[in-house]
C-alpha cells in the first residue's frame, strides 16, 4: 500500500500548486469542464483535448481522495510547506486526471496526464509558462522526494499556442518516472499539462495526445 501511495505521488507531486477543485471562486469562472466520448472540453480556454477511448479519467470525488493523499505525502510534517500549499487552493484547479489503466492494476507504473489551472492575475513577475514553472520548481524542492531536474526550459507547441516545458525525473525504489511539465499564461491563468510516464513508448504516446489538442479561435 505504501508503495501505491508514492506512485500516486509520483502524479500528484505535478499537482503541488493545485488543489482539488473544491474552492468555488477559479470553478465558478473556468469551470471543471465535461469529459464527453473520450473528449475533454473547456468552454473558458476553448480548449478539446482528444483522449485514448480505454484511458480512465478520475471522477470528482476520485481526484479528491488522491489529492488527500498526495497532499500529506507532499508536506510531510512541515507546516510551512503546507501552509503554502494550503494557500495555493484558493486559485487552483484540477481540470482533468486520466491514467492508462485503472488505479491499482497490478504493473509497475500507471501513466498519467493531467490538466490544471491556477490563477496568477495578482502575481505581475509570472509572464509566461516559465515563470511559473520556476516557482513550481522551487515548491517540488521542498517536498519530501528527491527530484532531479533539467537545467534548460524550452518550448512545445500546443495546439498552436506556444507552452514552456520542464523535464524531470525521481526514482521510487526501482522504477524511474519521468515528467514533462508545460505551462503557458492564459487569460490570467496558468494552463499546464504534465505527463509522466517510464518508457519512451509511453512518451510517444503522450506526444500524439498533446498533438491533437485543440485551442479553438
Amino acid at each position: 500500500m505504501k508503495f501505491f501511495k508514492n506512485l500516486v505521488f509520483i502524479c500528484l507531486i505535478a499537482s503541488l500548486f493545485i488543489c482539488s477543485g473544491c474552492k468555488k471562486a477559479p470553478i465558478e469562472k473556468i469551470g471543471f469542464g465535461t469529459l464527453e466520448n473520450s473528449v475533454y472540453r473547456n468552454d473558458y480556454f476553448n480548449l478539446s483535448i482528444t483522449l485514448p477511448s480505454d484511458w480512465h479519467a478520475l471522477d470528482d470525488e476520485a481526484r479528491k481522495d488522491l489529492m488527500s493523499q498526495g497532499k500529506q505525502l507532499i508536506t510531510g510534517e512541515s507546516k510551512n510547506l503546507k501552509a503554502i500549499v494550503d494557500a495555493s487552493e484558493l486559485n487552483s484547479v484540477n481540470l482533468l486526471s486520466v491514467f492508462k489503466h485503472p488505479l491499482g492494476s497490478p504493473i509497475p507504473y500507471n501513466p498519467s496526464l493531467i490538466c490544471v489551472a491556477e490563477k496568477v492575475s495578482h502575481a505581475p513577475g509570472i509572464k509566461r509558462g516559465s515563470d511559473y514553472l520556476y516557482h513550481m520548481k522551487k515548491l517540488i524542492e521542498m517536498g519530501q522526494i528527491s527530484y532531479v531536474f533539467s537545467e534548460d526550459i524550452y518550448s512545445q507547441n500546443i495546439g498552436g499556442i506556444s507552452f514552456d516545458v520542464q523535464d524531470a525525473e525521481v526514482n521510487i525504489g526501482t522504477i524511474k518516472v519521468k515528467q514533462k511539465y508545460f505551462a503557458a499564461i492564459i487569460k490570467g491563468y496558468a494552463l499546464g499539462f504534465v505527463i509522466s510516464f517510464t518508457t519512451d513508448e509511453e512518451e510517444k504516446g503522450f506526444q500524439q495526445i498533446l498533438a491533437d489538442v485543440n485551442f479553438q479561435k
